[in-house]
């Protein structure tokens, strides 16, 4: 029905009606022939250059129909004739604009008959005014369109026009952002530019200074040597050459050797004590004993296969049962200390080149380190480095040697009493030595 009514409104021509004109055309130009003619004459006498609005009405609520048979029109319905009423008031104020219009399609009202009544006679005479009732029609517009949408409707239309201004916010401060980098680079570059000028504006004026510079100093000229005076030579006595010592002869280092330097012996260094007195009491059969018993309260099956006993600090190495994750060890250090009455305990998992985990455990002496057993090791002698530090021993107990020379830095850091100033006598004892 829509699309039967829209055609006809395309294709309409007010030649086609005899009581319009007399000389009617034969046939009707109409696509629907007369049928036609006079519903399109029929449709614009009641709703005027708003006729089209009538076969869309149709064709949506047909398509309504189709697709949600058991939607209720009725309310629909009069919302929708009350915006086309609306619609068609306001064309009908709007009748000196849309005069060429009128004259074309031989229509006597832009609004039609209905809204010529309504709109002007009604309101605009006797109610409102023109301009309240164009208010009141627009007011009564959007009313309708918003109830003919439903809230769903407009919600999707309010998010969409949310994300769309969203969206066209974003590519402006992206391209603001863009202009903003790219006015800042230039003028990044012309800073550049003035400053590298600048450098060589000043050089090529210090070059200007030394070339004035070398022609105006003056040329020295070597003086003249003047006559030498012979002064009478006095007779030399065997008593003069006796007495004459001859002056002493400056050496030059690079001509010849000078004495070389001794490296102070070991003997200035204090003895060792004997072995007995620098043994350390540790009991690590016990200690390796509490170790496997705490491991195994916690479910972790362990055999201790080695231990290294240093200065300091004893490392058990522990090799875990099959399927015993190290990490589960490693969580148990705070246990491990408790049970071994320790300050701390430190867990290696697992120990490079070793399948075992190192438990450092601290020893109840500590055993002292001297510089002369480190001076008399094999580590010391067998030694390559051009500025060897002494820095004592590890936990296994073997020397530390380092090489000032490949060291691009040297920090010696750590609290009060804990041996820096040992340490740096310690350095400086190895270099001179």
């Amino acid at each position: 029905m829509g699309f039967v009514l829209l055609l006809s409104l395309v294709t309409y021509d007010w030649h086609d009606i005899p009581t319009l004109r007399a000389e009617h055309n034969q046939p009707a130009r109409n696509c629907f022939g007369p049928a036609g003619a006079y519903a399109s004459y029929g449709l614009l006498l009641l709703t005027g250059c708003g006729s089209a609005i009538v076969p869309f009405w149709c064709a949506a609520f047909g398509l309504l129909l189709l697709l949600k048979p058991d939607t209720r029109l009725l309310g629909k319905v009069l919302w929708a004739l009350l915006f086309t009423c609306a619609l068609l008031s306001l064309l009908e104020l709007r009748r000196e604009q849309l005069q060429e219009v009128c004259a074309r399609l031989n229509m006597p009202h832009a609004g039609g008959i209905p809204a010529r009544l309504i709109a002007r006679r009604l309101f605009v005479e006797r109610v409102s005014g023109a301009a309240g009732t164009e208010i009141l029609s627009w007011l009564i517009l959007a009313a309708s369109g918003v109830m003919l949408a439903g809230g769903g409707t407009i919600r999707r239309l309010y998010t969409l026009s949310v994300a769309g201004t969203r969206y066209l916010l974003g590519r402006i401060s992206e391209w603001v952002a863009s202009r903003r980098g790219k006015q800042e680079q230039i003028e990044r570059e012309q800073r550049l530019l003035q400053k590298q000028q600048s450098r060589l504006e000043e050089s090529v004026r210090k070059e200007e200074k030394r070339a004035r510079r070398k022609k105006q100093k003056p040329v020295k000229t070597p003086p003249t040597p003047e006559p030498a005076v012979s002064e009478p030579t006095e007779p030399v006595t065997a008593k003069d050459e006796k007495n004459a010592q001859p002056a002493p002869r400056r050496t030059d280092p690079e001509s010849e050797e000078g004495p070389q330097y001794e490296l102070p012996g070991l003997n200035l260094l204090d003895d060792l004590p004997p072995a007995k007195d620098r043994a350390m009491s540790s009991d690590v059969t016990t200690t390796s004993r509490i170790l496997k018993e705490t491991l195994s309260e916690f479910g972790i099956e362990i055999e201790v296969t080695n231990f290294d006993q240093g200065p300091a600090v004893t490392r058990y190495e522990l090799r875990p049962a099959p399927g015993v994750r190290v990490e589960r060890i490693a969580g148990l250090s705070n246990n491990l200390a408790l049970a071994l009455k320790a300050t701390s305990v430190r867990v290696q998992a697992p120990v490079p080149g070793k399948g075992v985990v190192g438990i450092e455990v601290p020893n109840t002496t500590t055993s002292k380190v001297f510089l002369r057993e480190i001076l008399e090791g094999e580590e010391w002698e067998k030694g390559t480095a051009a500025l060897p530090l002494v820095l004592g021993q590890d936990v296994a107990g073997h020397d530390i040697i380092a090489d000032l020379a490949g060291m691009p830095h040297l920090l010696v850091a750590g609290s009060t009493g804990s041996g820096k100033t040992v340490c740096m006598n310690s350095i400086l004892m190895g270099l001179l030595m």
